[in-house]
């Protein structure tokens, strides 16, 4: 039996039905309590919860959701067909027939995955470079504050090279946004 969902219940004692992929249910099965690394995804005509293993694993899910047209169930669903450490090894080998193995990934979703997260997730992951930077942040907001919607910006905001100062950053996406 394939168990997707697990309902969480807060110490204040209110449930939430949250997804997990069978890696983590191997891990929780049959004890009472456990603790998960869980987070809200809200959009305009959805919420959902979704577990992870790790903070490398969560970085990966948040990564993958930036890519245009991937979005957060497609994420997951990539998260559920693999660990971490495999999935890296295919995009380090740009192995795009890996991913479209993936259901609801096809080609061009695959090609995006190995091209956009390339140089993202390399064997020398930091733990303090999993989570979008305070720049990231600003530019989103700076970005937002000149009128351009989130899609707009979800779809530049991921190209971009993380190293470059906030002025370069918001440059370049305006640069991305216009063309």
């Amino acid at each position: 039996m394939a168990v997707d969902k697990v309902v969480i219940i807060t110490p204040a004692g209110i449930g939430f039905q949250v997804e997990i992929h069978p890696r983590i249910y191997r891990k929780i099965r049959g004890l009472k309590e456990a603790d998960l690394r869980v987070r809200m995804i809200l959009r305009e005509n959805f919420f959902a919860f979704y577990a992870f293993e790790d903070d490398k694993e969560e970085y990966l899910f948040t990564l993958l959701e930036k890519i245009h047209k991937i979005g957060a169930k497609t994420a997951y669903n990539i998260l559920r067909f693999a660990d971490f450490e495999t999935i890296r090894k295919k995009i380090q080998q740009k192995d795009t027939a890996f991913f479209q193995q993936i259901p609801k990934v096809g080609r061009k979703s695959a090609q995006k995955v190995v091209f956009e997260l390339g140089e993202k997730i390399t064997e020398d992951f930091q733990a303090g470079e999993f989570f979008p930077q305070q720049e990231d942040k600003m530019l989103s907001m700076a970005l937002r504050s000149l009128g351009f919607s989130t899609e707009d910006i979800k779809k530049v905001s991921g190209g971009i090279q993380p190293n470059l100062p906030l002025e370069e950053k918001i440059k370049e996406a305006l640069k991305k946004i216009n063309r």
